[in-house]
Protein backbone atom coordinates (compact mmCIF):
# COMPACT_ATOMS: atom_id res chain seq x y z
CA UNK A 1 0.00 0.00 0.00
CA UNK A 2 1.37 3.44 -0.94
CA UNK A 3 2.14 6.22 1.53
CA UNK A 4 -0.53 8.41 -0.12
CA UNK A 5 -3.22 5.85 0.61
CA UNK A 6 -2.05 5.47 4.22
CA UNK A 7 -2.07 9.25 4.67
CA UNK A 8 -5.58 9.39 3.24
CA UNK A 9 -6.75 6.73 5.67
CA UNK A 10 -5.21 8.61 8.56
CA UNK A 11 -6.88 11.84 7.43
CA UNK A 12 -10.23 10.05 7.24
CA UNK A 13 -9.68 8.73 10.75
CA UNK A 14 -8.86 12.23 12.07
CA UNK A 15 -12.04 13.58 10.49
CA UNK A 16 -14.04 10.84 12.19
CA UNK A 17 -12.31 11.64 15.49
CA UNK A 18 -13.35 15.30 15.17
CA UNK A 19 -16.94 14.21 14.60
CA UNK A 20 -16.73 11.87 17.56
CA UNK A 21 -15.37 14.60 19.86
CA UNK A 22 -18.35 16.75 18.95
CA UNK A 23 -20.59 13.77 19.58
CA UNK A 24 -19.06 13.23 23.03
CA UNK A 25 -19.66 16.87 23.96
CA UNK A 26 -23.28 16.61 22.88
CA UNK A 27 -23.71 13.41 24.86
CA UNK A 28 -22.23 14.99 27.98
CA UNK A 29 -24.59 17.96 27.66
CA UNK A 30 -27.50 15.60 27.13
CA UNK A 31 -26.58 13.55 30.21
CA UNK A 32 -26.42 16.73 32.29
CA UNK A 33 -29.87 17.76 31.06
CA UNK A 34 -31.18 14.28 31.88
CA UNK A 35 -29.92 14.63 35.46
CA UNK A 36 -31.79 17.91 35.86
CA UNK A 37 -34.89 16.44 34.21
CA UNK A 38 -34.85 13.51 36.66
CA UNK A 39 -34.65 15.90 39.61
CA UNK A 40 -37.49 18.03 38.21
CA UNK A 41 -39.70 15.03 37.47
CA UNK A 42 -39.14 13.58 40.94
CA UNK A 43 -40.19 16.91 42.45
CA UNK A 44 -43.30 16.97 40.24
CA UNK A 45 -44.08 13.35 41.16
CA UNK A 46 -43.90 14.22 44.86
CA UNK A 47 -46.19 17.21 44.33
CA UNK A 48 -48.56 14.98 42.34
CA UNK A 49 -48.73 12.40 45.12
CA UNK A 50 -49.36 15.06 47.76
CA UNK A 51 -52.03 16.64 45.57
CA UNK A 52 -53.60 13.23 44.99
CA UNK A 53 -53.77 12.58 48.73
CA UNK A 54 -55.31 16.00 49.30
CA UNK A 55 -57.89 15.39 46.57
CA UNK A 56 -58.70 12.02 48.13
CA UNK A 57 -59.36 13.71 51.48
CA UNK A 58 -61.58 16.35 49.83
CA UNK A 59 -63.44 13.68 47.85
CA UNK A 60 -64.13 11.79 51.07
CA UNK A 61 -65.21 14.89 53.01
CA UNK A 62 -67.45 16.43 50.37
CA UNK A 63 -68.40 13.28 48.41
CA UNK A 64 -67.12 15.08 45.31
CA UNK A 65 -66.64 13.00 42.15
CA UNK A 66 -64.23 15.43 40.46
CA UNK A 67 -61.85 15.30 43.41
CA UNK A 68 -62.27 11.53 43.50
CA UNK A 69 -61.39 11.12 39.83
CA UNK A 70 -58.42 13.47 40.24
CA UNK A 71 -57.15 11.47 43.23
CA UNK A 72 -57.59 8.19 41.32
CA UNK A 73 -55.62 9.56 38.38
CA UNK A 74 -52.76 10.96 40.45
CA UNK A 75 -52.45 8.05 42.90
CA UNK A 76 -53.26 5.02 40.75
CA UNK A 77 -52.97 5.70 37.02
CA UNK A 78 -49.92 7.99 36.72
CA UNK A 79 -47.47 6.47 39.29
CA UNK A 80 -46.65 3.43 37.07
CA UNK A 81 -45.80 5.83 34.24
CA UNK A 82 -43.62 7.91 36.58
CA UNK A 83 -41.77 4.87 37.94
CA UNK A 84 -41.03 3.47 34.49
CA UNK A 85 -40.00 6.92 33.26
CA UNK A 86 -37.53 7.27 36.14
CA UNK A 87 -36.12 3.81 35.47
CA UNK A 88 -35.57 4.55 31.78
CA UNK A 89 -33.94 7.92 32.43
CA UNK A 90 -31.59 6.38 34.99
CA UNK A 91 -30.56 3.73 32.47
CA UNK A 92 -29.84 6.43 29.91
CA UNK A 93 -27.08 7.81 32.18
CA UNK A 94 -25.05 4.58 32.19
CA UNK A 95 -22.01 5.26 29.97
CA UNK A 96 -19.30 2.72 30.77
CA UNK A 97 -17.25 2.29 27.57
CA UNK A 98 -15.74 5.64 26.48
CA UNK A 99 -13.91 4.24 23.44
CA UNK A 100 -15.06 5.49 20.01
CA UNK A 101 -17.11 2.37 19.40
CA UNK A 102 -18.41 2.36 22.98
CA UNK A 103 -19.42 6.01 22.68
CA UNK A 104 -21.41 5.41 19.53
CA UNK A 105 -23.05 2.30 20.94
CA UNK A 106 -23.97 4.27 24.06
CA UNK A 107 -25.48 6.98 21.84
CA UNK A 108 -27.53 4.33 20.03
CA UNK A 109 -28.69 2.92 23.37
CA UNK A 110 -29.73 6.41 24.52
CA UNK A 111 -31.71 6.91 21.33
CA UNK A 112 -33.48 3.59 21.90
CA UNK A 113 -34.31 4.56 25.49
CA UNK A 114 -35.45 7.99 24.35
CA UNK A 115 -37.89 6.35 21.95
CA UNK A 116 -39.32 4.28 24.81
CA UNK A 117 -39.58 7.40 26.98
CA UNK A 118 -41.43 9.28 24.23
CA UNK A 119 -43.84 6.41 23.71
CA UNK A 120 -44.42 6.27 27.47
CA UNK A 121 -45.17 9.99 27.49
CA UNK A 122 -47.60 9.47 24.63
CA UNK A 123 -49.38 6.80 26.66
CA UNK A 124 -49.55 9.15 29.67
CA UNK A 125 -51.06 11.83 27.40
CA UNK A 126 -53.59 9.24 26.27
CA UNK A 127 -54.41 8.51 29.93
CA UNK A 128 -54.96 12.23 30.49
CA UNK A 129 -57.34 12.36 27.52
CA UNK A 130 -59.19 9.37 28.97
CA UNK A 131 -59.49 11.25 32.27
CA UNK A 132 -60.86 14.26 30.37
CA UNK A 133 -63.41 12.05 28.63
CA UNK A 134 -64.60 10.56 31.93
CA UNK A 135 -64.88 14.01 33.54
CA UNK A 136 -66.78 15.36 30.55
CA UNK A 137 -69.18 12.39 30.59
CA UNK A 138 -69.73 12.73 34.34
CA UNK A 139 -70.41 16.45 33.98
CA UNK A 140 -72.84 15.79 31.12
CA UNK A 141 -74.67 13.26 33.33
CA UNK A 142 -74.86 15.85 36.10
CA UNK A 143 -72.60 13.94 38.49
CA UNK A 144 -70.10 16.80 38.74
CA UNK A 145 -71.12 20.20 40.03
CA UNK A 146 -71.16 23.00 37.47
CA UNK A 147 -69.60 25.40 39.97
CA UNK A 148 -66.20 24.23 38.70
CA UNK A 149 -64.72 25.99 35.63
CA UNK A 150 -64.85 22.74 33.68
CA UNK A 151 -64.48 24.33 30.25
CA UNK A 152 -61.24 26.00 31.30
CA UNK A 153 -59.95 22.86 33.03
CA UNK A 154 -60.83 20.59 30.12
CA UNK A 155 -59.21 23.01 27.65
CA UNK A 156 -55.99 23.10 29.69
CA UNK A 157 -55.89 19.30 30.05
CA UNK A 158 -56.61 18.66 26.37
CA UNK A 159 -54.01 21.24 25.33
CA UNK A 160 -51.38 19.62 27.58
CA UNK A 161 -52.13 16.16 26.18
CA UNK A 162 -52.10 17.41 22.58
CA UNK A 163 -48.79 19.23 23.09
CA UNK A 164 -47.25 16.07 24.60
CA UNK A 165 -48.42 13.93 21.69
CA UNK A 166 -47.15 16.38 19.07
CA UNK A 167 -43.82 16.84 20.87
CA UNK A 168 -43.35 13.06 21.18
CA UNK A 169 -44.11 12.55 17.50
CA UNK A 170 -41.64 15.28 16.46
CA UNK A 171 -38.91 13.93 18.74
CA UNK A 172 -39.43 10.39 17.45
CA UNK A 173 -38.81 11.61 13.89
CA UNK A 174 -35.74 13.51 15.05
CA UNK A 175 -34.55 10.38 16.87
CA UNK A 176 -34.73 8.42 13.61
CA UNK A 177 -32.32 10.93 12.04
CA UNK A 178 -29.97 10.73 15.04
CA UNK A 179 -30.06 6.93 14.87
CA UNK A 180 -29.07 6.99 11.21
CA UNK A 181 -26.19 9.38 12.01
CA UNK A 182 -24.88 7.10 14.77
CA UNK A 183 -25.13 4.05 12.55
CA UNK A 184 -23.25 5.85 9.79
CA UNK A 185 -20.47 6.97 12.15
CA UNK A 186 -20.20 3.50 13.66
CA UNK A 187 -19.92 1.97 10.21
CA UNK A 188 -17.29 4.57 9.22
CA UNK A 189 -15.20 3.89 12.31
CA UNK A 190 -15.37 0.16 11.77
CA UNK A 191 -14.27 0.58 8.14
CA UNK A 192 -11.46 2.99 9.16
CA UNK A 193 -10.19 0.50 11.72
CA UNK A 194 -10.21 -2.32 9.19
CA UNK A 195 -8.40 -0.19 6.61
CA UNK A 196 -5.94 1.03 9.23
CA UNK A 197 -5.15 -2.54 10.29
CA UNK A 198 -4.67 -3.58 6.67
CA UNK A 199 -2.40 -0.57 6.08
CA UNK A 200 -0.20 -1.37 9.08
CA UNK A 201 0.20 -4.97 7.96
CA UNK A 202 1.25 -3.95 4.43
Amino acid sequence: MTDEVIDELRADWRRQEIQLDDFRRRLNRSRLRTTWVIAFELAMDLIGVLAGLWYAVLAWQFRDLLFGLSALTLLVIFPPFAIELYRLRRRSLLWVDRTPEGTLRYALARIGLARRILRLQSWSAGALLLFVGVVWAAAWMGWISRRYPLRILLTVWISAAAFTLLWSRWRLRQGDHEHETCERLLSSFAKAEEDGSAASET
